[in-house]
């Protein structure tokens, strides 16, 4: 009864969210993203990807990502780089109908990053997984394999640039 009383108060709102924050700490952030304090050029120096949009799909994710999840400031004259090394793409089925024709597949980018600054060097593969369910629709799987592989290096360099001083 008296539980009820104040099970729609303000107090018992503040605690749900409170406890629910520090039970997922991934859930959100505290302290602002790592500084790179100079621009950064993101190029594509390897790129042995068979489709002809991957370069240009994942270039363009990685700078977005940089850039608006991080807040660093892209730029074609940078004098830090993020070089990009694609490597071949993997396409395979992922699901199929009742006759076991196959009708979804997945496409997995990946490859290696070097990140080169005045805080010094670091290197990470990453990679990105993406579904489309026809020929016609495997641009929208490509991008989602590039933002996914553009996510994992924010969340990298977000990670490796905490402990920056």
């Amino acid at each position: 009864m008296i539980l009820n009383r104040f099970a729609n108060g303000p107090l018992i709102r503040s605690l749900t969210v409170v406890l629910a924050l520090s039970a997922c700490p991934a859930c959100y952030r505290i302290a602002s993203p790592p500084r790179l304090g100079e621009p950064v050029q993101v190029r594509v120096v390897r790129n042995d990807s068979r489709l002809p949009r991957t370069q240009v799909v994942l270039h363009e994710a990685v700078a977005a990502a940089v850039s608006q999840r991080l807040g660093w400031r892209v730029a074609v004259d940078g004098s830090a780089r993020l070089d990009l090394s694609i490597s071949t793409e993997r396409i395979r089925p992922a699901a199929s109908d009742d006759r076991d024709v196959t009708n979804r597949w997945s496409i997995r980018i990946e490859g290696d990053a070097l990140l080169v600054s005045r805080r010094g060097n670091l290197d990470h593969h990453f990679s990105g997984t993406g579904w489309y369910g026809a020929l016609s629709d495997e641009p929208e799987g490509v991008s989602q394999a590039a933002q996914a592989a553009a996510d994992d290096l924010a969340a990298w360099l977000e990670g490796a640039g905490a402990g920056w001083k």
